[in-house]
């Protein structure tokens, strides 16, 4: 089974989320979504409008998505991905010009 990780916010779930999230199903057998917190969006952006259980209510009606997790790392999503274990991890076009692999210390052993 080919997992997939990906992580967000996913307020004001849209159709643009719908699209990637599509994706993310056509190349994999399992999506799983990391799921940022309140606290942490809070800190990170500004306060979501909708809160986690909306998202999260949100993200469950997409048939795209298989299971969701809650982020409780912060920046640093690599005790999440290391839990999930996924063969393919997608980030999202607000991702495309950073390092993600830096960021959350995917490269440090451990």
């Amino acid at each position: 089974m080919k997992i997939l990780y990906t992580g967000g916010t996913f307020d004001l779930f849209h159709f643009g989320h719908v699209e990637f999230l599509k994706k993310c199903k056509m190349i994999s057998d399992k999506v799983v979504v990391s799921l940022n917190t309140d606290s942490f969006v809070s800190e990170y952006k500004s306060t979501p409008i909708m809160s986690y259980e909306e998202r999260k209510r949100s993200l469950l009606n997409c048939q795209y998505v298989d299971e969701i997790i809650p982020n409780l790392f912060g920046s640093d999503s690599k005790p999440t991905i290391l839990t999930v274990k996924p063969q393919i991890i997608a980030i999202g076009d607000d991702w495309a010009h950073k390092d993600y692999f830096n960021k959350c210390n995917l490269l440090e052993s451990g």
